[in-house]
């Protein structure tokens, strides 16, 4: 493993800033492959904000870069490894920024990579791995990160197939605690496929083959013999160094008036060579300037126990000196800020101000001055600010939480409130599903996710809080659904159902088994999903009025015999839940209405009863329109397309597929869609493109965590088309054009299928062809009632209810204009003739 330092010893000593010439080695070569970048010294945005590209979305690196969170402050020095960085990049599959704890690895990362946009055309995305250790949780997180919809069970050949073909850089941030079937993991990843690159931060050596390891060093801090008052010194031979710039500059973050001078000159260069030449404690030190000078900050330093380093030029080792840090700045904090510190550190992840204002209030603080405190611990450097879509959220870095956690004296009360907190947001959250700005809603949700979990996980061990816990985890079962994340909803429900303190509350119970077992359906784990409804049943209470429960016993029942494929009609007991979720009248009920319809509408058409799967269809779409809803509308409009397929009307089935398409985030959505594309790309002969839809729909498939639906009906339809796709061209044309397909992103597919819409209204205006005023379902009845068959054996022959047979009767007779059903025989024999 090649291992180089960019520039200098750690820390470098005697070497001021200057400006360096840029490499300018000339290549061919597409960026991921070496292509040498020629960035011009001058133009670098040094010192300047971070610029934060727009998010992408989707599977895969369909739709852009993913950038890490704006920084507010400047970025200082650092000229000669911003350069070395990007050509290294250019030129290497694998490039590691090694370095102490805090010497700005992340920091130099996110100032390099907009620089790197233009450079690598199916994005950047940047995945956090702070704390992750196990081959699996590596996986989650960078599923997650680049778009696979069921990344808590992502596979490696998952994320294989996400990568495979993409020009994209990956951005793995703190692979400190990874082991060694990680970067295993990393390495066969960059060996599946040659495309992609990976910049990785660590503070350990990264050791994958033909990987290049960079040792970033600390910034430039001024030689050993300026420690010696009398060498002399002046605010000019002190200011060209890199660590004395970003003093300076974070000083006068919290005393703009701060500046170099005669005075103070000796003191800083020994300050900055005593913290190592690194940003993180050299912004922590500078912190404390609105108190003390930079003298007695030194003096601290060589006197106090909560400085490991001091008295001595030794360098203790890079965990014990920052953690020295944070504890030298939690004691200079004023009282209210370290309880502040300490009671924000019950928060996961991120965490906005109207969370901290509920959740960490109360005596002693006082709530009218939070914002203040907030930006007191932000000026030290404890609280950190990202701009998230133009929202600020802090969070705490891991040590500075760590250590807070250790002075928090009222833990359970603070506890207490950060559950019943996000309690609140759930229900709030559950209450506007049905309704607009559902996609920036699930936004709100991810952003809070990790708070909403440690909150349920925290509520259900305590039996006042049980009940409401287990509520919260039942409405997120749409986040779950919406997002892919249904391994992790399915853990989440298993360990709420098997609560020893839900004994008390058996509708949640029983609500919990009822969602766990439809997510299993979604995951094709229906004999899983058909076990988990049989112990909800038995576990309902008699005479439960739950309406939640009573209709989800008979839709999931519909569900789970649709995908076992068993002979029946389960058309009533949808119908059933539709008129039991029809008389709620809270947002739970009208969601699940929605979904019950959505079910309803693809049951009939797979049975070919078009008129049946319109009817429910317009009901579905009026509730959708009268909520605002998105999502379900989505889903009601694919089950649609299906019923146009099946009716042989092409156009129509694309239209619906492209609506749902274009509308909707949910990949599982947008999945299915392209399945549709493909089935009538098929039906009309268009071979070669229904292999590229497959293509792109199995690729899909795989980064979603399983195949395609379990009802059968739908497989069976599918493996028609599949089949008589690969039968229409020879293997071949076949293999050719389906590996094509995989790299297709959905606004190519969009786009085909609108080109494809002008040919079918072109075909459409020029045909001369009097097709059947009969639905292909109504002609399989007429066949039926031409040979003599009553209505009940028609049921039983097409297996559809008996309602339903003399529902497609009559509308046989209405269509011919024929007064009876005899004469339904007559106009057979004149169609055969």
């Amino acid at each position: 493993m090649p291992v180089r330092t960019i520039s200098g010893d750690c820390p470098r000593t005697g070497e001021a800033k200057s400006h360096v010439p840029a490499l300018k080695h000339h290549s061919t070569a597409t960026p991921a492959a070496g292509h040498m970048l020629e960035p011009d010294i001058d133009s670098l945005p040094i010192g300047a904000d971070v610029l934060t590209p727009a998010a992408g979305q989707g599977v895969g690196m369909d739709a852009g870069t993913v950038s890490f969170a704006r920084y507010s402050t400047s970025f200082v020095g650092r000229q000669r490894e911003t350069i070395d960085t990007l050509n290294l990049i250019a030129h290497n599959r694998f490039v590691g920024l090694v370095g102490a704890g805090g010497v700005g690895k992340t920091r130099l990362a996110a100032h390099v990579v907009p620089q790197l946009r233009g450079h690598f055309e199916d994005g950047i995305v940047a995945v956090d791995l702070i704390g992750c250790v196990t081959p699996a949780d590596f996986r989650t997180r960078v599923a997650d990160a680049i778009g696979i919809r069921d990344a808590g069970s992502a596979t490696f050949e998952a994320l294989a197939e996400a990568l495979q073909g993409q020009h994209t850089l990956l951005v793995l941030d703190g692979c400190e605690l990874l082991d060694s079937d990680c970067l295993l993991t990393v390495q066969d990843l960059l060996e599946h496929s040659d495309t992609f690159a990976v910049l990785a931060t660590s503070r350990r050596a990264l050791h994958v083959d033909g990987g290049l390891v960079v040792a970033l060093p600390p910034l430039t801090v001024p030689p050993t013999e300026f420690e010696l008052p009398e060498a002399g010194m002046s605010p000019e031979e002190v200011a060209p160094y890199e660590a004395v710039e970003l003093f300076v500059e974070r000083a006068r973050l919290v005393r703009p008036d701060f500046d170099l001078t005669t005075e103070n000159a000796l003191s800083v260069a020994t300050l900055c060579r005593r913290l190592d030449g690194l940003p993180l404690a050299i912004e922590l030190a500078a912190s404390w300037v609105r108190a003390l000078s930079v003298a007695q900050i030194l003096h601290r330093m060589e006197t106090s126990t909560d400085f490991p380093r001091a008295g001595t030029r030794n360098i203790a080792p890079r965990h014990r000196a920052l953690s020295s840090l944070v504890a030298g700045t939690f004691d200079l904090c004023a009282p209210e800020e370290q309880t502040l510190w300490a009671r924000m550190t019950v928060f996961r992840e991120s965490f906005d101000l109207t969370a901290v204002e509920a959740v960490c209030g109360g005596a002693p603080l006082n709530e009218t001055d939070l914002l203040d405190t907030i930006a007191g611990l932000v000026d030290q450097s404890v609280v950190v600010v990202d701009d998230i879509s133009g929202h600020s959220r802090y969070r705490l870095l891991r040590i500075t939480r760590e250590y807070g956690a250790t002075k928090l004296d009222d833990a359970d009360d603070v506890h207490a409130r950060h559950r019943d907190h996000f309690d609140n947001l759930m229900a709030e959250y559950a209450q506007r599903w049905p309704g607009p700005g559902q996609i920036r809603l699930l936004s709100q949700v991810r952003s809070d996710y990790a708070n909403i979990s440690a909150a349920i996980g925290w509520g259900l061990n305590r039996p006042e809080t049980v009940k409401s816990s287990a509520r919260m985890a039942i409405d997120l079962w749409c986040f779950w659904f919406a997002t892919g994340r249904l391994t992790e909803g399915r853990a989440v429900l298993g360990r709420v159902a098997a609560a020893p303190l839900l004994d008390a509350a058996p509708v949640e119970r029983v609500r919990a088994l009822y969602f766990n077992s439809y997510l299993s359906v979604l995951q094709g784990e229906v004999r899983s999903a058909r076990k988990l409804h049989d112990i909800a049943a038995a576990s309902q209470p008699e005479n439960d009025n739950d309406l939640l429960c009573r209709g989800l016993n008979l839709q999931l029942d519909a569900m789970i015999r649709m995908g076992l494929g068993h002979n029946g009609d389960p058309s009533d007991s949808l119908d059933q839940a539709l008129a039991i979720f029809e008389q709620g009248s809270d947002a739970r009920a009208r969601v699940m209405f929605m979904d019950a319809i959505g079910v309803s509408v693809l049951l009939s058409a797979l049975h070919g009863d078009s008129v049946r799967a319109n009817e429910l269809g317009v009901r579905g779409l009026a509730v959708s329109d009268e909520t605002e809803d998105v999502m379900w509308r989505g889903y009601i409009e694919y089950a649609l397309g299906v019923d146009a397929w099946v009716q042989k009307s092409f156009a129509r089935a694309r239209a619906a597929a492209l609506a749902a398409l274009e509308a909707s985030p949910d990949q599982l959505l947008v999945t299915h869609c392209i399945e549709l594309l493909a089935w009538c790309a098929s039906s009309q002969d268009d071979f070669a493109q229904a292999a590229r839809l497959f293509g792109a729909a199995d690729r899909r498939w795989r980064q979603l965590g399983g195949g395609f639906s379990g009802f059968s009906g739908l497989s069976e339809h599918r493996d028609h088309c599949l089949s008589a796709t690969r039968h229409g061209q020879t293997s071949e044309a076949f293999a050719t054009a389906y590996a094509s397909g995989i790299a297709l992103t959905v606004d190519a597919i969009a786009s085909d299928t609108v080109k494809q819409q002008a040919l079918d209204r072109s075909s459409e205006k020029h045909s001369s062809a009097a097709p059947s005023p009969l639905t292909t379902r109504e002609h399989e009845v007429a066949v039926l009632v031409a040979r003599g068959l009553s209505n009940r054996e028609i049921a039983e022959a097409l297996t559809i209810s008996p309602r339903t047979a003399e529902s497609h009767v009559d509308h046989i007779l209405t269509k011919l204009n024929l007064p009876n059903r005899t004469q339904v025989v007559a106009w057979m024999l004149s169609r055969e003739r």
